[in-house]
């Protein structure tokens, strides 16, 4: 082990993950770089799981197990970034894997450079990335990070940051990672960078992809963002196209009414934008109107003919 490296925690909670835990284990293992710890996080699984992890930690003393009672994955994550000695934080589904033996030794060489806080990369998912030939990431800004999330399976944090940041809020039960992907992209003090690694498959059917939705994060959404984006709204170069973008997004998830609260919050910015959504709003509405009586009229002719 090289005491000058980085030294990366690993964090994977697992509960009833007997099928796919050794593949996740497995490609942490044979890894070529030894400064990592493996922190599984179980919830008293009631398969083969804490045995399977057993087996692995006898042979990898990098691999640590502990079984305790959690809240949800959110709070067993919380519980290994507690316990992580590493400075930086991977956060892994157990039935997530990486892709390739030398994921941690190219990411490794970024996180010396001391370049930035947050380091994130690409994942494969067959899913997220079935416009873009399986692979999901690219670079991230702060009006795209409005609209879809980075998948925690690429990032690597400080673990000084996380910490700052109180860690995943759990009552977020489904989405506590896109809240605190929005805090530090969304502050300016954070540095942040992508790489261009393709760190890990990112397995549908797990966890957050099998969800509906997070409705606190739903109904938080505007509040939350408009609270982030204050500290650095005023300097920010397109005004227009994060509150475009954001206002599109509160729409969508909680109506014109929550979009109109949070545009009062943006002084002349806000009303601008609002205003010209409301026209947007106006034109669809009635354009779908317009289409609708158009096809009832059409299919009343058509039944006239015919009788």
């Amino acid at each position: 082990m090289n005491s000058t490296a980085p030294f990366i925690s690993v964090i994977i909670p697992t509960y009833n993950a007997a099928a796919t835990v050794a593949r996740c284990l497995d490609s942490f293992v044979i890894q070529d770089y030894p400064n990592k710890e493996i922190l599984v996080l179980d919830a008293f699984s009631t398969d083969e799981t804490v045995v399977i992890v057993q087996s692995f930690s006898a042979v990898h003393d990098c691999i640590k197990l502990m079984v305790d009672k959690d809240k949800g994955i959110y709070d067993a994550m919380n519980k290994g970034g507690s316990l992580a000695t590493g400075e930086w934080l991977y956060f892994s589904g157990s039935d997530d894997f990486l892709l390739a033996d030398d994921v941690l030794t190219k990411v490794a060489k970024e996180l010396a450079s001391g370049e930035a806080d947050v380091y994130y990369g690409d994942v494969r998912s067959a899913r997220l990335g079935k416009h873009t030939g399986g692979v999901y990431g690219g670079p991230f800004d702060e009006v795209r990070i409005l609209q879809t999330n980075v998948c925690h399976q690429a990032i690597f944090m400080r673990r000084s940051l996380f910490l700052s940041y109180g860690m995943y809020d759990i009552r977020y039960r489904y989405y506590a990672d896109y809240v605190m992907n929005l805090k530090w992209m969304l502050d300016s003090s954070v540095r942040k960078k992508y790489i261009p690694v393709l760190i890990a498959n990112y397995t549908d059917g797990g966890f957050s992809s099998t969800v509906p939705g997070d409705p606190l994060f739903f109904s938080n959404y505007a509040s939350l963002v408009t609270e982030l984006a204050a500290p650095f709204f005023e300097n920010y170069p397109d005004k227009i196209k994060f509150l475009r973008v954001f206002f599109n997004r509160i729409n969508r998830l909680d109506g014109p009414a929550r979009t109109f609260e949070a545009a009062r919050r943006f002084g002349q910015y806000g009303k601008a934008v609002f205003a010209a959504l409301a026209l947007s709003m106006l034109k669809y509405a009635g354009g779908f109107y317009f289409f609708k009586e158009k096809t009832n009229a059409k299919n009343q002719r058509l039944a006239n003919t015919s009788s």
